[in-house]
């Protein structure tokens, strides 16, 4: 006989886990461990700590396996609550978008607590107050309730004011009341639009709405949409509306200022993408509001001296980039694109950011002229070249791909504008970012400012630069360019990288190899003149190797460098399509402009030698747009 309570026992925990593994498990957990969080904070603090950590890496869990199985063929997850089919309850919903999201926002919270963990540690309060943040954004993105958004909306305001006043000093409490004042106007707007939108359609789920959009008409109706829209475009801090924004940027702790940036904006900005249906016809007014803050953003923070406030302006700036395209590929019913563009823009931008905010709290040096305390770091330095790389939108990064996507999609609709909008401003913060890297490359800091940082606190960063990668990688497969004689450049330079640390010489004979057999491997099917230049090129580039030998100095950076850039001319004869060429033709610009400042006396140079380089690049870029315009073709025979 089967005893019955076995039964009933294996069913429970069963239903419990299947409960707790489901989209809907991210909130049971953050609420569960922030009543569990006080309680163990009495016994001890590492175990508080311990709580912490595991309902954020739960919380990725969850994402991370719900968001597989979505790509592996399942629906969307659907999370209905207290029984009752919506509109008549609450419902949240867990697709390809917002798995993405969700897991991406969840993966940086992680991160980001590890990094901030000095200051999370001081208080328990903090720690629940992170974990509600969190919670709070993943409900936004989540939700397809109009009211339950404006809920989580006002979850993440308070606890994001909490976490920056916990610093208690005048600068931040000011630009904290600054953060509440504004979020706060915001709020009611939305509440307010959220009220007449009922009053029309009689329900409050987005769906339902969206679906009976026809009865949203007349004064009500205007007013209704332009609340909602000017609610987030508020929170997203469009200029010139946003020196409050910046404020907090600047002042508050670097681990919330990462969260804010990256975090609390992907939330708001995914609530716009709800609601878009609902306000189309004010798209071209979004578009605008977006470029206009995309562009005079960098065009302010050219200015900047203050590290955290030009990131500040940087973060303004990427997000109206978001909202720009955004608006635009709504606009040309172009949904399709929404993902290599919307999420290659956001990853970019989330894991670079972050990685950006959480070196300037390691670095702690407020004028970017101070940069230099890092320059015998090269493990810092390196991590600020990826992520600075990353921001601007040169390969091999999701941004990369996804700008090309997104300038080729306004090319084929002629908005050439835009396209120069889009390509001045990105020239823009190149400037500024570059000009910060500059500083931190200069020789010979005073020994009072040389910094020390050890490998766990590099470990976010580190982590964050590997994801950059990964998904830059997997943008290429995606967009089917992938394939190893493009990538060729950048495997042999990481390998001659690994060796960086051998004495002089002998990194020589391994970088000749890579030139000569890379370069033999890429050009040796190349016919007509293209094979004539590659006897020029990669010649010339193995004689450059052999004379590279006159030094018996270690030259650290100096040979992966060049490797690329030798390799980079192969590619580029090889090259059979635009995006191939110019995806070389920006290795190439990059290597040699850190080439540049290996050299003595050549960082100032070399700044003015890579703005003039990309402004080249981008006039390439326009005019391979302008030519797939006509012919809707990316191969270069088709020019």
């Amino acid at each position: 006989m089967v005893a019955p309570s076995m039964i009933d026992t294996g069913m429970i925990e069963t239903s419990i886990t299947d409960v707790l593994l489901q989209p809907l498990g991210i909130y049971v957990i953050a609420l569960g461990a922030g009543f569990l969080i006080p309680l163990f904070c009495r016994v001890s603090r590492g175990s508080a700590i311990l709580v912490f950590f595991a309902a954020l890496a739960a919380m990725v869990l969850i994402a991370g396996l719900n968001l597989l199985t979505i790509i592996n063929g399942a629906p969307a997850i659907d999370i209905e609550t207290a029984g009752i089919k919506p509109p008549f309850s609450i419902n949240l919903r867990f697709g390809l978008f917002e798995g993405g999201f969700v897991l991406a926002v969840n993966t940086i919270a992680l991160l980001g607590a590890w990094h901030y963990l000095p200051k999370l540690k001081q208080q328990a309060s903090a720690l629940l107050l992170y974990l509600i943040l969190v919670m709070g954004i993943n409900g936004m993105v989540m939700t397809r309730d109009l009211f339950n958004l404006f809920i989580f909306i006002e979850i993440t305001s308070i606890a994001t004011y909490a976490l920056i006043g916990m610093q208690r000093t005048g600068n931040v409490l000011a630009a904290g009341f600054k953060y509440i004042m504004a979020t706060s106007i915001a709020s009611a707007f939305f509440l307010l639009g959220t009220i007449f939108l009922y009053y029309q359609t009689g329900t409050l789920n987005i769906d339902d709405i969206i679906m009976n959009r026809d009865l949203i008409t007349g004064p009500i109706g205007f007013i209704a949409t332009l609340f909602l829209l000017t609610s987030l475009l508020v929170e997203l801090k469009p200029y010139p509306a946003n020196g409050w924004g910046l404020d907090v940027y600047e002042t508050a702790d670097s681990g919330i200022a990462s969260l804010i940036s990256v975090g609390v904006s992907a939330g708001v900005f995914f609530a716009l993408y709800k609601i878009i249906p609902l306000i189309d016809s004010y798209l071209s007014s979004v578009a605008l509001i977006g470029g206009i803050t995309f562009l005079a953003s960098n065009l302010i923070g050219l200015k900047q001296e203050n590290s955290k406030r030009l990131l500040g302006y940087s973060s303004i700036g990427q997000m109206g980039l978001l909202t720009l395209a955004l608006a635009l590929i709504m606009q040309l019913d172009a949904g399709s694109h929404l993902p290599l563009i919307i999420g290659g823009l956001f990853i970019n931008h989330l894991f670079a950011k972050a990685g950006l905010f959480w070196l300037a709290g390691l670095v702690d040096r407020k004028a970017i002229s101070d940069w230099s305390s890092i320059a015998k770091q090269p493990a810092l330095v390196l991590l600020f070249g990826i992520f600075i790389t990353a921001l601007i939108g040169l390969p091999p990064f999701p941004g990369f791909w996804a700008k090309w996507e997104l300038v080729m999609l306004l090319a084929s609709n002629e908005m050439f504008a835009w396209i120069a909008l889009i390509l001045i401003g990105s020239l823009l913060e190149a400037a500024y970012l570059f000009r910060w890297f500059s500083h931190a490359r200069q020789k010979e800091p005073p020994v009072e400012e040389e910094l020390s940082t050890g490998f766990m606190q590099r470990l976010p960063l580190t982590i964050a630069a590997l994801l950059l990668f990964a998904t830059g990688y997997g943008m290429a497969m995606i967009m089917q360019v992938a394939s190893p004689a493009v990538f060729m450049p950048l495997v042999a330079g990481f390998a001659m990288w690994l060796i960086d640390g051998v004495h002089g010489r002998l990194k020589n004979i391994p970088m000749l190899f890579a030139v000569a057999v890379g370069g033999y491997l890429l050009t040796s099917e190349l016919e007509g003149i293209n094979h004539l230049f590659s006897y020029l090129l990669i010649g010339g580039g193995v004689l450059v190797s052999i004379a590279a030998m006159y030094r018996n100095d270690d030259r650290k950076g100096f040979y992966p460098l060049l490797t690329v850039l030798l390799l980079s001319l192969a590619t580029l004869l090889r090259a059979q399509t635009s995006l191939e060429f110019f995806f070389s033709w920006e290795l190439m610009t990059l290597s040699s402009y850190l080439l540049v400042t290996l050299g003595r006396n050549g960082i100032k140079p070399a700044l003015t030698y890579l703005l003039f380089s990309l402004a080249s690049a981008y006039c390439i870029l326009a005019g391979f747009a302008i030519a797939y315009g006509a012919t809707g073709s990316l191969l270069i025979t088709s020019l």
